[in-house]
């Protein structure tokens, strides 16, 4: 009867690992894309100023990627492992 305890004590650790480092992969994944998002946003910022028509062209590339990874992170927050799709996280 111990060792069938033992398996289930061993059982739930292991569940409870395996919720966390889930959590702690999505709230990684919220934060590298932020982070992504931001240096977008400054790189845009920084060659529209410059007014170029290289520049300009750059820009729209980087806009577009932007609105991937605005897209890529939609996704992440649906995804939310605990279910709340999000709330209270931003």
């Amino acid at each position: 009867m111990t060792i069938l305890k033992l398996v289930s004590s061993v059982l739930r650790l292991l569940t409870a690992y395996f919720e966390l480092k889930n959590r702690s992969l999505y709230f990684d994944l919220l934060r590298d894309s932020e982070k992504t998002q931001d240096g977008l946003i400054q790189e845009i910022e920084y060659l529209r100023e410059k007014g170029t028509e290289e520049a300009t062209l750059t820009a729209d590339f980087l806009r577009k990627r932007l609105r991937r990874e605005k897209d890529l992170y939609e996704k992440i927050i649906l995804n939310d492992p605990d279910g709340d799709n999000g709330a209270g996280k931003l």
